[in-house]
């Protein structure tokens, strides 16, 4: 068979299984993340034309027709053409009475700890509760636990499954924090999209672990000295601090992208903002990941 059609064999092969899978399955194809991964196109072109050999090149049509079929799916999948399965939920998340947890004016410090799979976690907003889960799917994929010693509160939000889904899922949780209390934030995260807005809480101290992620964190001006911890896999990883805080990064990875603009380096690893010894507040990360994508960015 000519690796012409083989390409599109495996190009219609794979849309067609997609689409079909999506009349019965929550189906989601990040376009936005394939569509970044476009590079990878040109990488397989090009080692099909170094390597003739004809099972080398068979090899890389077939998965070149895969990398493009579901390109192709996820074009389709944004603009509606196929819709994205029968547990699915656009933006609005939808439930009429989200997850709670009642806030007491005891509480000075507060530790949330989120565990969840694949799928799209945004942070932010306000609420009179300690804090606020609105998800689009099934309440029942959600465990929550909350311990009280004193004046400190902990609680822990655990996605107990996740839809089938391809790339990454779809999957969506959307929480708002109490702006009262002092809080300490784990965030444990598969192959997610996160968008954590923290500008109008207290955070002192917020964790990151995560596999093949997308994560963005906004921190605020609200407490005097924050500690950002991160783990990350295959990972991007972007951290934005306020203008006028000092920011210190220390870095544990050889493949990890070590340029930060307005910081001067230190050496082993550490990074140091030029505003670092005269700032009141000041941002201290450190980060250790694999093959990732990091950046730190003043707003």
């Amino acid at each position: 068979m000519k690796r012409k059609q083989l390409f599109w064999g495996f190009f219609f092969l794979t849309l067609g299984t997609l689409a079909l899978l999506n009349q019965y399955f929550s189906v989601y194809v990040d376009f936005d993340l394939l569509w970044d991964s476009w590079p990878l196109i040109l990488i397989v072109l090009g080692i099909a034309v170094i390597f003739t050999g004809k099972v080398t090149r068979t090899i890389f049509g077939i998965l070149l027709g895969i990398l493009v079929g579901a390109l192709v799916f996820g074009i389709f999948q944004d603009d509606f053409f196929f819709p994205t399965g029968k547990n699915a939920v656009f933006e609005d998340f939808g439930n009429s009475s989200p997850l709670v947890e009642k806030y007491n004016p005891n509480y000075e410090y507060a530790k949330l700890k989120l565990n969840a799979g694949a799928g799209k976690i945004i942070f932010g907003g306000e609420t009179e509760n300690l804090w606020e889960c609105d998800f689009n799917g099934d309440e029942d994929l959600l465990d929550t636990y909350t311990d009280v010693e004193n004046n400190s509160v902990t609680s822990e939000i655990e996605m107990t499954k996740n839809f089938w889904r391809f790339w990454r899922g779809e999957n969506k949780l959307k929480i708002a924090l109490n702006e009262n209390p002092v809080w300490t934030l784990e965030l444990n995260i598969g192959a997610a999209s996160a968008d954590v807005h923290l500008e109008n809480y207290k955070v002192e101290k917020m964790e990151l672990n995560s596999g093949a992620s997308d994560t963005k964190i906004y921190l605020g001006s609200k407490f005097p000295l924050v500690k950002v911890e991160a783990q990350v896999g295959a990972a991007n990883f972007t951290l934005f601090i306020p203008k006028n805080s000092g920011c210190k990064i220390e870095v544990q990875s050889v493949l990890v992208n070590k340029k930060f603009s307005n910081f001067i380096y230190k050496g082993d690893g550490t990074f140091v903002s030029h505003n670092f010894d005269n700032s009141v507040n000041k941002v201290l990360v450190s980060f250790e990941g694999g093959l990732a994508n990091f950046k730190v960015k003043y707003y």
